[in-house]
C-alpha cells in the first residue's frame, strides 16, 4: 500500500475514510474502510469496510481485496475464490475477536480503577471482586 493510501485509510483525524463501491447490479454503495491487513501467505492486501447504505444489516462488514492502479489510486475488488475468501474471513474474524477481548479487558480495568477510586474516597465502602 502506497503512503498516500495508507495515510487515507489510517488517518489520525476523527474523519472516516468513505469509499464508493459498485455492486454487481451497478448500484453505488458508500462504505467506511476501517482496517487493512496484508496476508503474506496469499501475497495480497485486504480491507474491511462497513457499508453505510444498501441492502446490508447494521454492523455487517464487507471484505475486499485491495490493489492499486498503476497511478497509485486504490482499487477494491470482491474476493472471487472461495478458499481465499475463507482465509481472509478467518483472519479478519480473529482480529475482531481479539479487538473485542481487548475492549472488554480495558472496560474491566476501567471499572476496577473506578471502584478503587470510590473505595479510597468513601471510608467503609468496599467492593467484592471476583
Amino acid at each position: 500500500m502506497n503512503q498516500k493510501n495508507h495515510d487515507m485509510i489510517f488517518n489520525d483525524e476523527e474523519t472516516s475514510t468513505i469509499v464508493t463501491l459498485t455492486d454487481e447490479n451497478g448500484n453505488d454503495i458508500e462504505a467506511e474502510v476501517f482496517i487493512a491487513i496484508e496476508i503474506e501467505e496469499l501475497g495480497k492486501e485486504y480491507v474491511a469496510a462497513m457499508p453505510l447504505n444498501g441492502d446490508f444489516e447494521e454492523g455487517e462488514v464487507v471484505i475486499l481485496e485491495y490493489r492499486e492502479y498503476k497511478n497509485g489510486d486504490p482499487e477494491f475488488l470482491p474476493i472471487e475464490d472461495e478458499e481465499e475468501f475463507e482465509i481472509a474471513s478467518q483472519i479478519f474474524n480473529q482480529y475482531f475477536e481479539d479487538l473485542d477481548t481487548e475492549e472488554m479487558e480495558d472496560d474491566a480495568e476501567e471499572i476496577g480503577d473506578y471502584m478503587d477510586e470510590v473505595e479510597s474516597m468513601i471510608p467503609g465502602i468496599t467492593f467484592k471482586r471476583d
